[in-house]
């Protein structure tokens, strides 16, 4: 049974109890003890796999019995002893060591759906189409979860399926994954299919007047007990182990090692800074050196120094003039522009001016509704609004419909008779009334109409209360805009107003802008003419100071060759010095790469040894994954659970026993003219399991 179905009974189970808690006044009823059995459940099946009726063989120890089980009939198979079923109760008394009763299921549902598809020649054919055909067979047998039954026969069962073909019509049989057996001229095919597994198998083989005898599929809890021997596989977990110490051991030596090359790297790259800082100090003497003679230099250069300055600084003043003549030249007042940005502050405030106006035809929209509320007799919405929950008062719903119809919308009828139980345990007169009609008649449409009733009660009171707020928000809703856009007081209108002043003095503030520009351009016109004037007169003087600056030149211009050797030498020095700034270089470098490599050992040596922590233990680890592994493909953790009702809390075992008709030949027609005679209880058992 799946979860569905116990939750659909528990709550079943939980009505009753309140029913029969109500009913006259009787005591209460408690459901007797199971007693303790076995189960083993037959499912009969086409050749096809399609169940055609499934029973149950129950097996107690003598005494008195109790079961449960929705049966349509039962019979005794060991005794004479009569069985009473009331309901889903089964009870009968026995002096016998061992009973058993079979009781006959009105469901198709076992835990595995089957099928059966026969081909021949590549293509498919009916079990009776196929019978006595010849030619190359191709079976295939598919086993899937029912999700319909309770999943813990699909995650703790396991099957064996056994498919039998004589070899005298069957050759060259191929089932891949099968245990293959020989019975005489039969060859046996078995499987076996883990608890939670399904299967798809195949069987091929050439056949000559094809027959088949019944496919047989057997479910049982697996209750396996493995010792398994993983000494082998702990011995090599252990020389892994082994391993990881060492590459650890390794790890830490190779930090160890690297620190040492730090540390001396970064006693080199010290010894390589004195020598840079010592050759650093002979360029600072040849620079010394090289500057007391470059001072003689200028002494003698003052005078052409002091020329040039004079040139220099005449061409800069001229350069600036023609700078600013160039810069006044482009500077101009652009009319067409200062006019536009007159134009868009007239149009920002014709702008403002209309929503004002739009903010007035607003009210007026909202004087026009309340006039069409007046025309539609609507004088009062107030009013109007308390009308509407007066008139969702008068329906007069009782606490009870709410409840049960609340219990309806959001689990429907179940959900709903559980509520009625609920309220008429807790004395409600409306819920104890519907149980005690329904229990006295078994007729469940007092209760559907009373559901629909309340339900339209219910309805018809929310739309009346919904119209209620709505009317009355949109009241709420209206007075407040109408109060916003009031012309005296209204908080839109108020600053629309404002707005409209403060853009107008905006525009006039353009205006005056617009004026003062127009003053500005004529100053500028003005001072461009004089910059004009003084830049044509300064070229006259800029001219004689070239003259004069040029000659200063020619007395000076040999002096540098005194100089050249001093520069020469001190170029040497500075190369000097920067080769010992590149060796310095290099060092640091090494220096950097010593201290790379041992971050990167240090992170090894951590890794190393983090990954020998977590490995420590891993033969454990693997021990009890591997137990895990196998404790759920067995099924170990599932309970064993009564195929026929969750009532039955003390069952011991259940056995699954499925068979497929046999493919056969069709005989011709015979009369039977023997005499069946009863048979006797050993029969009785022995067909139980196949066996005439």
């Amino acid at each position: 049974m799946n979860k569905s179905k116990k939750t659909a009974a528990r709550m079943a189970s939980v009505v009753l109890a309140g029913t029969l808690t109500l009913s006259g006044g009787a005591s209460a009823v408690l459901a007797a003890t199971p007693s303790e059995k076995e189960e083993v459940v037959y499912a009969m099946l086409d050749a096809s796999g399609d169940v055609n009726g499934v029973y149950v063989v129950n097996q107690f120890s003598g005494g008195t019995i109790v079961d449960y089980g929705n049966y349509t009939s039962v019979r005794n198979l060991t005794t004479e002893d009569a069985i009473t079923q009331e309901g889903d109760e089964v009870t009968f008394h026995t002096d016998a060591d061992k009973v058993y009763y079979q009781g006959d299921l009105d469901t198709k549902d076992i835990p595995w759906n089957i099928s059966v598809r026969y081909y021949m020649d590549g293509k498919e054919y009916t079990p009776e189409e196929i019978a006595g055909m010849s030619g190359a067979l191709e079976l295939k047998l598919s086993i899937s979860e029912n999700t319909k039954c309770d999943e813990n026969f699909w995650d703790g069962y396991a099957l064996q399926a056994a498919i039998t073909l004589d070899t005298n019509q069957c050759r060259n049989i191929v089932a891949e994954n099968a245990t293959v057996a020989n019975a005489g001229s039969d060859k046996q095919l078995s499987y076996i299919i883990l608890p939670g597994k399904g299967a798809d198998l195949t069987v091929t083989a050439d056949v000559t007047d094809f027959e088949m005898d019944a496919i047989t599929i057997n479910g049982v809890k697996l209750n396996m007990n493995m010792e398994m021997d993983d000494s082998e596989i702990q011995d090599q977990i252990n020389e892994i182990c082994d391993a990881v110490d060492k590459l650890n051991d390794g790890a830490i030596s190779l930090a160890d090692g690297t620190g040492s090359l730090v540390d001396g790297a970064g006693t080199l790259y010290d010894g390589t800074v004195k020598v840079k800082d010592g050759a650093g100090s002979v360029k600072d003497g040849m620079t010394s050196l090289n500057s007391g003679i470059t001072t003689v230099q200028d002494a003698l250069r003052t005078l052409n120094g002091k020329s040039s300055t004079l040139t220099d600084g005449s061409a800069q003043v001229l350069s600036a003039l023609q700078t600013i003549q160039s810069s006044l030249a482009g500077v101009s007042v652009n009319a067409d522009q200062l006019s536009a940005l007159v134009n868009s502050s007239a149009q920002i405030n014709a702008g403002i001016s209309s929503l004002v106006a739009g903010l007035s035809d607003m009210n007026t929209g909202i004087d026009s509704y309340y006039a069409n509320l007046e025309a539609a007799g609507i004088t009062d919405v107030n009013a109007y609004a308390a009308r509407n929950e007066q008139a969702a008062a008068a329906l007069g719903i009782t606490d009870s419909q709410r409840a049960i119809y609340g219990a309806y919308v959001s689990g429907g009828d179940g959900a709903a008779v559980a509520k009625i139980g609920e309220l008429a345990a807790a004395g409600d007169a409306e819920a104890l009334a519907l149980y005690q009609q329904y229990a006295q008649t078994g007729d469940a449409s007092g209760i559907q109409s009373y559901i629909q009733t309340a339900g339209k009660l219910i309805n018809v009171e929310t739309l009346l209360k919904a119209d209620a707020a709505y009317i009355a928000g949109s009241n709420t809703l209206i007075a407040g805009v109408d109060g916003a856009l009031d012309e005296q007081n209204g908080a839109l209108m108020t600053g629309a107003v404002a707005l409209r002043d403060s853009y107008a003095q905006f525009d006039a503030a353009i205006g005056q802008m617009v004026s003062s520009l127009s003053s500005l351009a004529e100053n500028m016109t003005t001072l461009k003419n004089g910059i004009d004037a003084l830049t044509a007169q300064y070229q006259t003087l800029n001219t004689g100071i070239l003259e004069y600056t040029g000659a200063v030149g020619q007395i000076t211009s040999g002096y540098g060759q005194i100089c050249q050797g001093a520069a020469t030498l001190a170029n040497g020095t500075a190369d000097l010095y920067d080769g010992t700034t590149g060796l310095v270089s290099g060092v640091k470098e090494l220096y950097d790469g010593s201290t790379d490599l041992d971050e990167g050992a240090g992170k090894l040596a951590d890794a190393t040894t983090e990954f020998s922590d977590k490995t420590a233990d891993a033969d454990t680890k693997v021990t009890d994954t591997i137990t895990d592994t196998v404790d759920e493909m067995m099924g170990k953790d599932v309970e064993v659970v009564s195929f026929v009702s969750e009532k039955n809390t003390n069952v011991d075992s259940v056995l699954f026993v499925m068979k497929t008709d046999a493919v056969q030949i069709p005989d011709e027609e015979e009369i039977d003219t023997t005499v069946q005679e009863e048979k006797t209880f050993w029969q009785k058992i022995l067909a139980l399991f196949g066996v005439e």
